[in-house]
């Protein structure tokens, strides 16, 4: 069949697309590959729901029920009672 297929197409087309079954093979290997890839690329970027770390909650219950959030690592605790 694909002998019948290749005498009907025109010369032109014949000897710019020859192509014989390997280079099918691996054309068709080498599309799979990229489709692969592209579907990987495309499951691994797509959005992902973000919740606030552990850590923020709890700041933010405590300041809820009022109470005094803890200081930063960074301030000193003799200059805020000085003022």
């Amino acid at each position: 069949m694909g002998l019948a297929v290749r005498e009907r197409l025109p010369v032109w087309l014949q000897s710019r697309c020859g192509l014989d079954r390997r280079g099918v093979v691996a054309l068709v290997v080498v599309l799979a590959v990229a489709a692969l890839f592209a579907a990987q690329h495309f499951w691994t970027g797509r959005t992902e729901p973000v919740r606030a770390p552990d850590v923020v909650r709890a700041a933010g219950a405590a300041a809820e029920r009022g109470a005094r959030p803890a200081p930063s690592p960074g301030s000193s605790a003799g200059v805020g009672s000085a003022a």
